[in-house]
């Protein structure tokens, strides 16, 4: 029945906008980020189902949408930014960075999860893929205070995989305008150049492929 209700969503996600509001304020995104995040018996199927009836939901932006729901639905995307299925990670970071861009502060609250050793990975993760998009995704990012963060992050973290992560973001934003590669410069954001530097002269292999 739990299976067929998500199925019922989303179905009614491919509706216009209007209808995906009425879903909102019936807490379906609560509803189906629990399915998401605590269902090992959901066939791959229908897993994929339930993260693309989300993001569809979550993809117009509502700025409505009240605090229990938006940890549900991060509770639901997150883990599954690193699941082996190429198309639950794809359909799970563009979930957490409509999420993000669905509510005043949204980015702020993401930047949040950095602070919480619980979910730094996969908030590394979540805004790698945003700022791997365009530029204006990369500003509102910057905006919320991304680079002190990342800074303090790839000064004292000792995991190589967190290191990759934060050097392959601030990759990313230096391919971006000139203002975002100037805020690369700001020691007020942390001293990037140096940090990248010592990345790629470090022992970690992958590290070093992604400073470069």
């Amino acid at each position: 029945m739990q299976r067929d209700a998500a199925w019922a969503i989303t179905n009614l996600a491919c509706w216009p906008h209007a209808v995906c509001e009425q879903i909102i304020a019936h807490q379906a995104i609560w509803a189906i980020g629990n399915i998401a995040s605590d269902c090992p018996s959901c066939r791959l199927a229908h897993k994929r189902n339930i993260i693309w009836a989300m993001t569809q939901i979550l993809r117009g932006g509502s700025p409505h949408i009240p605090p229990a729901q938006t940890q549900a639905a991060l509770n639901g995307l997150l883990p599954l930014l690193y699941d082996d299925d190429e198309k639950l990670r794809s359909d799970a970071t563009w979930g957490v960075a409509y999420l993000a861009n669905s509510f005043n502060e949204g980015e702020a609250r993401l930047l949040g999860l950095l602070d919480d050793p619980n979910t730094v990975d996969a908030a590394l993760r979540a805004i790698g893929n945003i700022v791997a998009g365009d530029d204006e995704q990369t500003q509102r990012v910057i905006d919320a205070g991304v680079l002190p963060k990342l800074g303090k992050l790839l000064k004292e973290s000792t995991s190589a995989s967190q290191r990759k992560e934060l050097v392959w973001i601030v990759s990313n934003i230096a391919a971006g305008t000139h203002s975002q590669i100037d805020a690369l410069f700001d020691r007020n954001n942390g001293d990037f150049v140096t940090m990248l530097v010592e990345a790629g002269q470090g022992d970690d292999v992958g590290v070093r492929k992604v400073s470069f």
